[in-house]
């Protein structure tokens, strides 16, 4: 990320969301409870996931669909906002929400401690719901793992109406997540209690764990099955359209740790989304 000018941005709006309809809500509780120890593992994660969010977003700026003087980027699921802080120092304006307290209270620790001016952050908006998040107000999203937390179909669709929503039409949505078609293979920073994925349901709850760089873990619960091709119809219900055809095969972090593995199978995925603009805009 070059640019010439770099510009402050506003105080993030960090929206603490109390309850999604259909949310596995046990997962937002999990987090509370390992909130420290989760986004320092997550920051390892972030190394590889990261470049693809940027590339992703370099192509719609590119393509005039995001203005970085006057376009905001909504991360859904921020978490302690590792995933927005590059952003930010670009000058790129970001907001984030979340239904862990506690991680959002990371996320404003992570703020301070940027050279970027944010002391206080109390910029903390609680919410009922998603309706209470500005309607087509931002001109890029991205949604990493929350995806992972929906029990059900309601629940998947939801989540990417929300998005669309809050979209600007033209705009992109960018997903990442643990690949489903590799649940069963341990990779450098996750394994999960999976021993065939072609025997999963749909919205199938699984259970695993994740590694901190000495080897040390703590227990995952609250992820749930999805089938990439569940994922495209839900985004596709919601009005999505697909941008680059198909997913992206995200490989396994290089080895963080002496006592960790990367994987020999892809252990992300990426997958780009428009919405489209109104057909009288349409040339």
């Amino acid at each position: 990320m070059n640019d010439n000018k770099i510009t402050v941005p506003k105080e993030p709006v960090l929206f603490m969301l109390n309850k999604i309809p259909g949310y596995d809500h046990n997962s937002a509780h999990n987090y509370d409870k390992n909130a420290q120890k989760f986004a320092g593992i997550a920051g390892l994660e972030k190394i590889k996931i990261y470049p693809y969010i940027e590339r992703a977003f370099n192509e719609a700026a590119l393509h005039g669909s995001f203005d970085r003087h006057t376009d905001k980027v909504l991360d859904i699921g921020c978490g302690p906002f590792l995933l927005a802080l590059p952003f930010l120092r670009r000058g790129i304006a970001v907001d984030g929400i979340d239904s862990s307290k506690n991680m959002l209270k990371v996320a404003k620790e992570n703020l301070k401690k940027t050279n970027l001016g944010y002391a206080s952050n109390d910029n903390m908006e609680e919410i009922s719901s998603m309706r209470d998040v500005p309607n087509g107000s931002y001109g890029f999203a991205m949604m990493n793992f929350v995806h992972q937390c929906c029990p059900n179909r309601k629940s998947l669709d939801k989540l990417f109406q929300v998005a669309f929503k809050a979209l600007k039409p033209g705009s992109t949505l960018y997903i990442t997540g643990a690949h489903p078609d590799h649940l069963d293979v341990a990779h450098s920073l996750c394994e999960y209690d999976i021993e065939d994925v072609s025997t999963m349901k749909e919205g199938q709850r699984y259970t695993g764990r994740i590694y901190q760089q000495d080897g040390t873990s703590y227990d995952l619960y609250g992820d749930h099955f999805w089938q990439i091709d569940s994922l495209k119809k839900s985004a596709r219900k919601a009005g999505f359209n697909f941008s680059n055809g198909d997913v992206e095969k995200i490989e396994d972090v290089e080895v963080l740790s002496p006592v960790r593995q990367p994987s020999r199978e892809a252990a992300y995925f990426g997958m780009t989304l428009t919405k489209p603009m109104p057909k009288a805009q349409v040339a």
